[in-house]
């Protein structure tokens, strides 16, 4: 797993910061902050408006904790303000050059050494 990903929004290209626990533990923590608590219920529940949110709620986490480059550059200001366009933008790069890194992410995160569970 590479610590860092490149990608490019709007002719623009950025590096995410390196992976740390810190930064992890910010991901982890804003997707619970950004949906009220709520992201494993909708996670469980699979409703086709659950995962436009879900998306949403992961982009979000994710350019917060691991590129707050972009976030200072994001025209709004928020998340929240963008226009549905601007967002299926940000949702397509996320999708196809993020998603991959953060699963990958997630599953060495899961990985446990059989010997250290005995």
């Amino acid at each position: 797993m590479t610590d860092s990903i490149k990608f490019e929004i709007k002719s623009v290209q950025y590096t995410s910061e390196k992976i740390n626990v810190g930064r992890v533990m910010d991901f982890m923590r804003m997707k619970t902050a950004i949906s009220g608590g709520t992201y494993g219920l909708m996670y469980r529940e699979a409703l086709k408006a659950h995962d436009a949110a879900l998306i949403m709620i992961d982009c979000e986490a994710f350019f917060t904790s691991f590129c707050p480059k972009f976030v200072e550059n994001l025209k709004p200001s928020s998340f929240r303000d963008l226009g549905l366009n601007d967002f299926k933008e940000i949702k397509d790069v996320y999708i196809k050059t993020i998603k991959p890194w953060i699963d990958d992410l997630e599953k060495t995160l899961g990985d446990t050494n059989e010997e250290e569970s005995k």
